[in-house]
């Protein structure tokens, strides 16, 4: 009995630091939180629908990296082409003197008396700019080979991600699966031991095992559940998307199958 005592207020205590700290995540530390049983323990979904790897914003922010570095060195097989300017002027003059030296006065001279036009073209072409233009170049290249290899990279340590969540995922639904069946057999040997209690045939202290067993087996049956929940969200997160998951747990919260 003194046993049980003890282990009862560390029970409590585990969960009154547990209860301080979800109330310090949830930013109402002042708050005594109370927790009940809620729908997520019921039968958990199948899975989060899949998506591809590419469509990881990790995977996409490295691919526009990539693609940075490819577009820099197009830019460089652009740089030694020839630039062309062309130009053009006009002329006008307009004095009001005569080639006498007379002036006619009034307001002669105001209009333009000579005109004249021009057209030219001017090609403007850097010629000793090749090798430099060309090792710069190279460099954007070499980058952008540099930039694949992390882009490739990333991908497989994105899958190995996936393929790891998804297979603690497996792992945790096969746990849910095999926990119904503990739980049966603690109910049925707890409701026997109770029978051959009172039937004056079995102790106090093997009916109090089996009833310990019984709870063991309901907590055991109720965190394999939470964790397949928890493992759909790593799967979810695993393919850098929460809304397939956050969608499921609404759906389960607000009454859905």
């Amino acid at each position: 009995m003194a046993r049980a005592k003890a282990n009862l207020a560390r029970a409590q205590q585990r969960q009154e630091i547990s209860r301080a700290a979800l109330a310090d995540i949830l930013g109402m530390a002042d708050t005594r939180i109370e927790i009940r049983e809620g729908p997520l323990v019921g039968q958990p979904p199948d899975g989060v629908p899949t998506a591809p790897i590419s469509d990881h914003p990790v995977a996409k922010t490295q691919r526009l990296r990539v693609d940075e570095f490819l577009y820099r060195a197009k830019v460089f097989d652009r740089t030694y082409y020839p630039r062309f300017d062309f130009e053009s002027a006009l002329y006008g003059r307009g004095t009001g003197a005569n080639t006498d030296g007379s002036f006619p006065g009034g307001a002669s001279g105001l209009e333009f008396q000579r005109s004249n036009w021009a057209i030219g073209l001017t090609v403007t072409f850097s010629a000793f700019d090749i090798f430099s233009i060309r090792a710069k170049k190279n460099i954007e290249l070499a980058d952008e080979r540099a930039e694949v290899a992390r882009h490739d990279q990333t991908i497989q340590d994105l899958t190995g991600q996936l393929r790891k969540a998804q297979a603690s995922l497996e792992g945790a639904r096969r746990v849910a699966e095999a926990t119904p069946v503990e739980l049966k057999a603690a109910r049925d040997t707890e409701t026997q031991e109770r029978a051959r209690y009172q039937a004056g045939l079995a102790t106090i202290v093997e009916v109090s095992e089996a009833q310990s067993l019984l709870v063991q087996a309901e907590i055991d049956d109720v965190l394999a559940r939470l964790a397949v929940w928890q493992n759909l969200a790593g799967v979810a997160a695993s393919q850098g998307d929460l809304d397939p998951f956050i969608q499921l747990v609404v759906q389960k919260t607000q009454g859905g199958p």
